[in-house]
């Protein structure tokens, strides 16, 4: 059975999740080996993603993470940020485009997002600083195109040592 966190199943279970143990569909939870070698990864989804402090399954919205990263801690640099941090580990619900975005972020703050592909130090998928417009333009808003039960790592990261307020949005387009 999949670890539980407080928003959830983390990892998958075979008897659990939808479709037959071992099916291939590249669905977590499926019961496979899952991967973009052609045969699966060399870790189940719950242990690609360990390094997340949070996992949001696959989930979409507006707001599907708010909080601060004051005294989150600097573990992870996304393309120029050095300043605190926070991760979320994501599975895409199908496959397509999807838009990550800070834009609904305290607008003072001077944020960088980063996307990585199935760990926090994995390849980088996306990365950006200060594409959302607003009053001071400071969030950042990445597009990437990712297959069915994908997971990636979201970096949400302070530009400077400073701290602020994220609102993370998630939208498939």
């Amino acid at each position: 059975m999949g670890l539980l966190t407080a928003c959830g199943r983390f990892g998958f279970d075979p008897v659990a999740d939808a479709g037959a143990p071992g099916d291939g569909s590249g669905v977590p939870g499926d019961g496979a080996v899952l991967g973009g070698d052609g045969a699966g990864l060399d870790a189940p989804p719950a242990q690609m993603l360990a390094c997340a402090d949070m996992n949001l399954g696959s989930a979409l919205g507006p707001n599907v993470a708010s909080g601060s990263i004051d005294n989150a801690g600097n573990q992870y640099m996304g393309c120029s940020g050095d300043g605190n941090d926070v991760t979320f580990g994501w599975f895409a619900p199908a496959a397509g485009t999807y838009r990550i975005d800070l834009c609904g972020s305290e607008q003072m703050w001077d944020s960088v997002l980063s996307v990585r592909d199935a760990s926090c130090t994995g390849a980088s998928l996306a990365c950006d600083d200060d594409s959302c417009g607003g009053p001071a333009g400071l969030q950042g808003r990445v597009t990437v195109t990712l297959t069915a039960g994908q997971g990636i790592v979201i970096i949400v990261d302070s530009l400077f040592p400073q701290n602020g307020n994220y609102q993370l949005a998630i939208t498939q387009l």
